[in-house]
């Protein structure tokens, strides 16, 4: 099962405690179920205490790990779901995506979930992890059939969770740094106006911005601009309008680079998400 692929994949995962994950973000959303033990974890520059049968949910592209002090192992389990499967999972009708954005937008990323909830949850992505032979389109039915009593289990249980507020934080000047691209990551800015902006050297800024997030400035905005395109290229947009809404003033540099990141051209992408409309 592959995300890129499929728009979904879950996991199953028994992790041996005092051990740090990498610092690290992707595009697609990240459904955390945890069953066992009380993992410290990360979002941007927050850190917060997960507990048993909590729920935590980590948008696309935000810096996030694990940390883990205890002498107990810990024992999650997940699903990834991309923007792409969201949108087509609501048939034009439910916009999936927003409502995510909506419930994670004030900075609450962990939910406390029934027992029961969880307990569900965890029996539809083991089903959704066996091995099946059957048709391809058979099997992405069942899935799809599974995947929706999740989310639907996800949302309810956020929309009726106390706010879960944060231990401490990691990094006040990137996580600043963060909120300004990505509220502008469509404008024109330089790395020396950022550091400027915020106090910092270039060097410093750099150097730090990429040990935190494990890209450069450059790449981290030029996957914001990619992202927001391949949402426009679903709607009815000329390709060439979409390159300058994204902040690309050169329409040959966004083919050229949406190639490289997406795989494929955006004229064939929109082809390919018209084919499985």
């Amino acid at each position: 099962m592959s995300i890129e692929k499929d728009g979904y994949r879950p996991f199953n995962q028994n992790e041996i405690a005092s051990t740090i994950s990498t610092i690290h973000n992707h595009e697609y959303w990240q459904f955390v179920f945890v069953k066992e033990g009380f993992p410290e974890f990360f979002i941007d520059d927050q850190i917060y205490q997960a507990k048993i049968n909590e729920m935590i949910l980590i948008p696309p592209y935000h810096p996030h790990g694990i940390l883990k002090y205890s002498d107990e192992n810990i024992r999650h389990f997940g699903l990834y779901l991309t923007n792409e499967f969201l949108r087509l999972a609501g048939a034009r009708q439910i916009d999936f995506e927003r409502i995510l954005m909506d419930l994670t937008g004030c900075g609450q990323y962990c939910f406390t979930m029934s027992e029961n909830d969880l307990d569900e949850c965890r029996r539809l992505i083991s089903e959704l992890m066996l091995d099946d032979e059957r048709q391809s389109s058979w099997k992405r039915f069942s899935d799809v059939s599974r995947i929706f009593p999740i989310l639907r289990m996800s949302i309810d249980t956020m929309h009726n969770s106390e706010q879960e507020f944060p231990k401490t934080s990691l990094s006040p000047t990137i996580n600043r740094v963060i909120s300004y691209i990505d509220s502008s990551f469509t404008s024109r800015f330089s790395l020396k106006e950022l550091s400027r902006m915020f106090g910092v050297s270039v060097s410093a800024l750099s150097h730090e911005f990429k040990n935190y997030t494990g890209r450069s400035i450059y790449e981290y905005v030029l996957q914001k601009r990619i992202l927001l395109a391949k949402q426009m290229i679903f709607e009815d947009v000329p390709l060439s309008e979409i390159s300058l809404q994204c902040g690309f003033t050169d329409y040959s540099n966004f083919l050229r680079q949406f190639n490289l990141i997406v795989g494929t051209s955006p004229s064939k992408y929109r082809k390919s998400l018209k084919k499985s409309d």
